[in-house]
């Protein structure tokens, strides 16, 4: 299942200046999990319009707001394992190519996936000029060898939400900016 609804929030700014507000909550996965910087706000925006879209009755497991700038490079194929995740693009100013691939269901190995350690490194790393150079080689042989087939596209666009199965395999494509104001900017939610 996969659901793009745009103009879905009748106030975005609202949401998108509620994240500028409290840049200093963000914060980075200690373990390389992710990329970028996080502030979890389960408790603050319960989601309740974007849960009626679902197509069965799920729970809310945490919800958002997510800024990436270019230095992160661009996503990998991954899962995530929850039954739906939602993404609502909050940058008012995009560049091309950074929406999210959706392909095909899992088929990734669990062992296989966290064997993927070059991405939690690069993480981790300061992002300089070798490390970018060893992660890039690194995730196209890890997009290509996951992301399989013809990817759908949805392009990332200001206030337009996208909710899909989570158990596809799924990438950000290239991340853009470098500051929370200027960069890759979601409300990701996860739901089971």
């Amino acid at each position: 299942m996969i659901l793009v609804k745009d103009e879905f929030l009748k106030n975005p700014y609202e949401y998108r200046n509620f994240a500028l507000k409290n840049r200093d909550k963000f914060i980075t996965q200690v373990n390389g999990d992710w990329p970028g910087y996080r502030y979890e706000v389960t408790d603050i925006f319960p989601q309740e319009d974007i849960k009626r879209l679902m197509p069965e009755p799920v729970t809310l497991s945490l919800s958002a707001f997510y800024w990436i700038g270019k230095e992160w490079q661009s996503g990998i194929c991954h899962f995530d394992r929850t039954k739906y995740t939602s993404i609502l693009y909050l940058s008012p100013e995009v560049v091309k190519n950074s929406g999210t691939e959706i392909y095909e269901y899992n088929k990734i190995s669990l062992d296989e996936y966290y064997r993927g350690q070059e991405r939690s490194k690069f993480y981790l790393s300061g992002k300089n000029y070798l490390d970018s150079l060893k992660f890039n080689r690194w995730s196209k042989k890890w997009n290509q060898k996951f992301g399989q087939g013809q990817p759908i596209v949805i392009s990332n666009k200001f206030n337009r939400l996208m909710i899909y199965d989570s158990k596809r395999i799924h990438r950000a494509q290239n991340y853009f900016g470098s500051t929370i104001k200027d960069s890759r900017m979601i409300l990701i939610s996860f739901w089971k």
